[in-house]
Order: structure tokens, then C-alpha cells, then sequence
């Protein structure tokens, strides 16, 4: 291997793992949303008695899944988000709904399968559709008829799938570079939601 071609090489994978990584963060995304999702319902079902019991265990797991994303934030981007007070563990459910963390955890797990999510959704769906216009037209263009388009591409002769071709290579090489960035931006749009509040900080 060349000398010249070890920094390419490393900043290809550094990209792709970026890629890698924007794809993991938009399918934790999913999960959190479920997890948000089951600490609504127990906020609820209160008044009736049984979210006294579901919130507090539903709000550990959401603190859990609020400090993956902290901790993914600062190892994947460097940018750190502070940690608030722990959840109370004696006061129960009443415990849980006076702390201002529990609500910081809350309203990032809603918003972040829509705002971060689709954030994060970009990079990737660039380079698979990249890949698509690469790997793929040139082997299945003859085969489809003329209604075959890659983006604003209509795919139905040599020249024109040798262009759909580049386009994919522009397609791939667009969501590369911007993975590292996407993903600093996404961390910096989970600090603005789940970091402590100023008072814990001070």
C-alpha cells in the first residue's frame, strides 16, 4: 500500500463509520420513541392509580436511554452533555414528576425520532441511493423499460446510465462527507434537550 493512499483509505473508513453510525443513531431513535411512548401512557394512567407503579420503573429506562445518547454524543462527536441529578428513588411517582430532568428526558424522547431522526436519515439514504445508481442501473437499465429513472434521470441508453452512474458516485460521495458533520450537528441538537438544567449545573 502506498504511502499516499493510507490517508485516503483512513479517511474513507472514518467516513463510512460515520455513515455507520448515523444509521444506528436513527434506529435507536425508534426505540426511544417506545420508551417515551410507555412514559406517557403511564403519566395517563395516574389518576387511576396504576401509573403511580409504571412511571417511576419507565422513567429509569428512559434516563438509561437519555445517557446512551450522552455518552454516544461525546465518543462519536466530542461534544459533551452534562449529566443531571439522578432520578429520586424514595419519593416514587411524585419524585419523578418534580424533577426537571425527567421532563428534559421526556421531551427528547419525542422529538428526537422526528427532528434528530430525520437529521440523522440523510446521510445514509444518500450513499444507499448512490449506491443504488452505481451498483445497480448499469446491470438492470436494458431491462426495464422507458419509464427507468435514477433521480432526474431517465436510464434508457448507454450515455444516459453512464450519467446516472456519476450521479450515484456524486449521491455516495455527498452522504460521506456530510456523516461526520450530520452526526456533530445531531449531538449538538441532543445537548440543547438533554443537558441539565442550569441550576444543577451551577
Amino acid at each position: 500500500m502506498s504511502s499516499t493512499s493510507r490517508p485516503f483509505r483512513a479517511e474513507l473508513s472514518r467516513r463510512s463509520a460515520a455513515v455507520g453510525r448515523c444509521h444506528l443513531a436513527g434506529l435507536l431513535g425508534l426505540r426511544v420513541a417506545a420508551v417515551g411512548a410507555g412514559v406517557v401512557g403511564a403519566l395517563l394512567l395516574l389518576p387511576v392509580g396504576v401509573g403511580l407503579r409504571l412511571l417511576p420503573p419507565g422513567a429509569a429506562a428512559l434516563r438509561r436511554c437519555a445517557d446512551r445518547a450522552r455518552h454516544r454524543a461525546e465518543q462519536w462527536s466530542g461534544v459533551r452533555i452534562t449529566t443531571p441529578d439522578p432520578l429520586p428513588r424514595t419519593a416514587g411517582a411524585r419524585g419523578v414528576l418534580a424533577d426537571a430532568g425527567f421532563w428534559r428526558d421526556l421531551s427528547w424522547a419525542w422529538l428526537e425520532p422526528l427532528v434528530g431522526g430525520l437529521l440523522v436519515a440523510l446521510p445514509p439514504s444518500l450513499v444507499v441511493y448512490g449506491l443504488f445508481g452505481v451498483l445497480v442501473q448499469p446491470f438492470v437499465w436494458r431491462l426495464l423499460d422507458d419509464g427507468n429513472w435514477y433521480a432526474f434521470v431517465p436510464v434508457h441508453s448507454t450515455a444516459l446510465m453512464l450519467a446516472a452512474t456519476v450521479l450515484g458516485l456524486g449521491f455516495t460521495a455527498a452522504g460521506l462527507l456530510l456523516a461526520p458533520p450530520v452526526l456533530r450537528l445531531h449531538a449538538r441538537w441532543g445537548r440543547r434537550l438533554l443537558a441539565a438544567p442550569r441550576v444543577t449545573e451551577l
